[in-house]
């Protein structure tokens, strides 16, 4: 799936896909619901519920697997069992090949007299695990993307309810594992180093300037994992991307939300000083907000 360069490429349509599908995802794989967490798009939506203007929302699902619990390839099977017998579809004979081997995929009817909306989900694991082969493998054609910084955001999540529709458009809710700010900003940190997608540097600004307790506090609590490679590197990489008004991350950020020109100025001056006080938290300065004041030159 090729993802949208600005902010109006995503559609309210595919934001309530994925939650339709997110609700029966849970209640699918319910008994392994302590070995996955939701850690893509989605997430700020899912923890920021107070925030004063709404997240854009995602187009997909990235699940993380604990792949040290789920270690037994039978394990692993039987969740890849239980999402195709709930409906999820794979290319595993080559009949989907936009799909890649690590992504499954449902339909979504949305029964608005728009088109069935197809929603994909990513299967991540800890970067360095394996799971264990058996010959003749048990899920033919389908392998799990490893990826850093997947271990910390299975290491720190936090139970959230999520309430709506299903894909059959029936109300109900359930409880899904959810990373956690501090660990989501190490996934997208390690995203803008590998990666040229405005929408990280947009996730990075709206978790940080929506912090229930303000950015410079989120910084602080950041502090309990910068000792972890993964978090330290992901965390200069936020603080040098954002580091001065024109450097790429505010830049970023207004190219994803193409804001009128004359509001152009003031969303990258934003963008800038609100990482800019997260990264003060960060640190440890204890100047209060003053941070946010006056842009780096």
């Amino acid at each position: 799936m090729t993802k949208p360069q600005h902010a109006s490429g995503y559609e309210e349509r595919s934001t309530e896909a994925v939650r339709r599908v997110l609700i029966d995802l849970a209640h699918l794989l319910g008994a392994y619901r302590e070995q996955l967490v939701i850690v893509g798009g989605l997430v700020p939506s899912l923890i920021l519920t107070a925030a004063d203007e709404p997240h854009v929302g995602t187009m997909d699902i990235d699940l993380a697997l604990d792949a040290g619990t789920l270690k037994e390839e039978d394990a692993y099977a039987e969740v890849i069992r239980l999402l195709e017998r709930g409906g999820f579809y794979r290319n595993a004979e080559g009949e989907h090949p936009d799909l890649r081997a690590f992504q499954m995929a449902t339909d979504v009817d949305l029964e608005d007299g728009g088109p069935v909306v197809k929603v994909e989900v990513d299967l991540l694991i800890p970067d360095g695990v394996k799971l264990d082969k058996h010959r003749p493998p048990l899920v033919k054609g389908l392998r799990t993307m490893a990826m850093k910084g997947i271990g910390l955001a299975l290491q720190h999540a936090s139970d959230v309810t999520i309430k709506g529709r299903t894909r059959r458009g029936r109300q109900d809710e359930a409880t899904l594992r959810v990373v956690e700010l501090e660990a989501f900003l190490v996934l997208k940190g390690l995203a803008l180093l590998g990666r040229r997608e405005p929408k990280d540097a947009y996730d990075v600004y709206y978790t940080v300037r929506h912090a229930p307790e303000g950015p410079e506090a989120l910084g602080r609590a950041c502090q309990a994992l910068q000792d972890h490679p993964d978090a330290r590197r992901a965390y200069d990489a936020i603080a040098q991307k954002f580091e001065h008004l024109d450097s790429y991350g505010p830049g970023a950020v207004l190219d994803f939300l193409s804001q009128e020109e004359s509001n152009a100025d003031a969303l990258q001056l934003d963008a800038h000083r609100q990482v800019r006080a997260w990264s003060s938290g960060l640190r440890g300065a204890q100047n209060g907000k003053g941070d946010v004041g006056a842009p780096d030159p």
